[in-house]
């Protein structure tokens, strides 16, 4: 996790809500996590975790696109 966190450049506050996401979405935490450092997220942005989780399960095709 840690090795994870480091690479995305991340905070670590964003681990648990990450794999929350994961069990709910089906997209890997290590993936959100990456994307996350992508998008250049910091701290106090955890209620975007969800967002972008959901956005890569319905790109993924794990869950129906939005109506």
């Amino acid at each position: 996790d840690a090795l994870t966190l480091g690479y995305a450049g991340v905070y670590g506050s964003f681990l648990l809500f990450a794999k929350r996401a994961e069990k709910k979405y089906g997209v890997p935490a290590r993936d959100i996590l990456v994307e996350m450092g992508r998008r250049g997220m910091v701290g106090g942005q955890e209620d975007m975790i969800e967002d972008t989780a959901m956005t890569m399960a319905r790109e993924r095709g794990l869950m129906p696109l939005a109506a």
